[in-house]
């Protein structure tokens, strides 16, 4: 019965459909069809049903715990992959903040880099003119 829960858990389905798929096929499996209108005429004549039938329904009920405890665990070990996934998000969290702030950084030295670049062209156009003067103005200082 557990690796059946475990089985159809892990085809996606929900704990509430896995319960009414379980539900039916162990009722039929243990109380077959033909019994199922003797114990329910029994059931009504008598207070206490037949031992077998009482026996039979137990098997139900304790088939039923079974599963119970088998949801109950794959609800637990969800629920700390949920936790641990939640850490994980936390701490992706953290690091896509430090990624950010590293490329805002990035960018204003990118910024500062261009403004540094601007002003030494214009010290290299202006050494380029002084260059273009003829060599008695720039002795002299004549522009």
């Amino acid at each position: 019965m557990l690796s059946q829960v475990k089985q159809l858990l892990g085809q996606g389905l929900t704990y509430d459909e896995v319960k009414r798929r379980l539900r039916p096929a162990a009722v039929e499996r243990v109380v077959p069809p033909k019994e199922k209108n003797v114990f329910q005429a029994q059931r009504s004549r008598l207070e206490e049903p037949h031992p077998e039938v009482a026996y039979k329904t137990t098997v139900v009920s304790d088939e039923y715990q079974l599963s119970i405890a088998g949801l109950k665990e794959a609800l637990e070990a969800k629920d700390k992959t949920i936790s641990a996934l939640k850490d994980s998000l936390g701490f992706l969290d953290v690091y896509l903040h430090a990624l950010k702030e590293e490329r805002d950084d990035a960018r204003r030295r990118v910024k500062e880099i261009e403004q540094e670049l601007s002003e030494q062209r214009e010290v290299v156009r202006e050494l380029e003119r002084q260059l273009m003067k003829p060599w008695w103005k720039r002795m002299l200082g004549v522009s």
